[in-house]
C-alpha cells in the first residue's frame, strides 16, 4: 500500500488522503508580471507566509522575536534611571526564554541586579524571581536538552533525569532562597525550590526544613506510574513549539500513524507513518505535508464521505 499525500483544499488548511503521490492539476493565474502557476498546494504555501509576515508584530503574544524588537526599542528611549527601564529589563528577561536564549537572560538580569538604581523593594524581587527562573530553565537546557534521556524533566524527577550539569539549579536554590527570607508567603519560590533540590537529586534530604514541600510519590506497587519519554526509541522526537497532534489510521493499513503541528508559522507541520512494528518514520516530506507551517489545533474525520480521512487545521 503506498503512502497518503496531503493536499490543501482550502483556509482553513484542509488535507485531503490519498493512496499515491500526485499533483493538483488546477493551475491559477497569479495577478503578477511574471504570470507564475501556482498549484493549489504552492498557493496555500504563499498565503501562509504573508500571514506569517502579517502575525509578526509586537501586539501577537505568540510572536516574542517581534515582541522583543519592541521592547528594545522601549528601552532605548526611556530615561537611564528609575523603575520604568527595570522593569522594561524584567519584560525583556521574560521574551528572551520564550526565544529559549537563557545565557542572555541571565546576563542580563544579573547586570540588572547589581546596579545602584535598583531600589525598589518589589521590583528588586521581580529581578529576582526572573533571574532565578532563568538559571532554571538554564539547567533545564543543559540537562533536557543537550543531555536529553528517557526520564529528562519528567516529575517526579528521578534516576536519569536527575542534572548532571548542576550549575543552573544550584544558582536558582540560592535565589530562592534570598526571596523567602523576605517574602514567607511567596508560594511560587516554595514550588520551585524543591523542584530545584528535585533536580540535583537531593530532595527531600537537602531542602531547608521550613521551605520542604512533602511530595508523595507513588508506591512501587502502584498501579499509578510515571510518563517515560520514549519518543526516541520510537523515531519521534521532535523539537517545535507546542501545537496540535492526531492519531489515527491515515493510510487504512490497520496502524495508527501520527500528525503534529506548531503554533510557529515558520514550523513545518509533520507526519510520522507508523512501521507496523511500534516504531514511526517521518514521511512529512515525501507526503506533501512538510510544506505546510504553523497550527494550533487539528481534528481529523471524513468530511466529505469519500471513505478517505481529512485534516481540518485551525490558524
Amino acid at each position: 500500500m503506498k503512502q497518503p499525500y496531503f493536499i490543501v483544499a482550502g483556509m482553513p488548511l484542509v488535507f485531503k488522503m490519498k493512496f499515491y503521490p500526485f499533483v493538483i492539476a488546477v493551475l491559477l493565474m497569479l495577478a503578477t508580471s511574471c504570470k507564475s502557476k501556482l498549484t493549489a498546494d504552492q498557493q496555500m504555501v504563499e498565503l501562509l507566509k504573508e500571514h506569517s509576515t502579517y502575525a509578526t508584530t509586537a501586539q501577537n503574544p505568540y510572536s516574542p522575536g517581534a515582541v522583543l524588537l519592541h521592547i528594545d526599542s522601549l528601552i532605548a528611549n526611556a530615561p537611564p534611571l528609575g523603575t520604568d527601564i527595570v522593569s522594561l529589563y524584567v519584560n525583556k528577561a521574560e521574551v528572551l526564554l520564550q526565544l529559549g536564549r537563557e545565557q542572555q537572560a541571565v546576563s542580563l538580569l544579573d547586570s540588572v541586579l547589581y546596579k545602584t538604581f535598583v531600589q525598589d523593594y518589589e521590583i528588586k524581587q521581580k529581578v529576582i524571581k526572573g533571574l532565578a527562573l532563568a538559571y532554571l530553565r538554564l539547567g533545564e537546557r543543559a540537562n533536557c536538552i543537550h543531555n536529553h534521556s528517557a526520564e529528562s524533566c519528567l516529575f517526579p524527577i528521578a534516576g536519569r533525569g536527575i542534572h548532571t550539569d548542576k550549575y543552573g539549579s544550584e544558582k536558582a536554590i540560592a535565589l530562592y532562597q534570598q526571596l523567602l527570607k523576605t517574602d514567607a508567603g511567596d508560594y511560587e519560590s516554595y514550588w520551585l525550590l524543591n523542584i530545584a533540590y528535585m533536580t540535583l537529586g537531593t530532595y527531600p534530604g537537602k531542602v531547608p526544613k521550613e521551605y520542604l514541600i512533602n511530595i508523595d510519590r507513588p508506591a512501587a506497587d502502584s498501579n499509578v506510574k510515571p510518563f517515560q519519554d520514549v519518543a526516541m526509541a520510537l523515531g519521534l522526537a521532535v523539537r517545535k513549539m507546542a501545537g496540535g497532534n492526531i492519531t489515527d489510521d491515515f493510510d487504512n493499513d490497520g496502524f495508527t500513524d501520527i500528525i503534529i503541528s506548531s503554533t510557529s508559522l515558520t514550523e513545518p507541520m509533520r507526519y510520522f507513518r507508523n512501521n507496523r512494528d511500534g516504531s514511526f518514520t517521518n514521511q512529512s516530506k515525501s507526503s506533501g505535508l512538510g510544506q505546510f507551517p504553523g497550527g494550533l489545533n487539528m481534528m481529523q474525520t471524513d468530511y466529505n464521505n469519500d471513505g478517505f480521512k481529512d485534516v481540518f487545521v485551525l490558524r
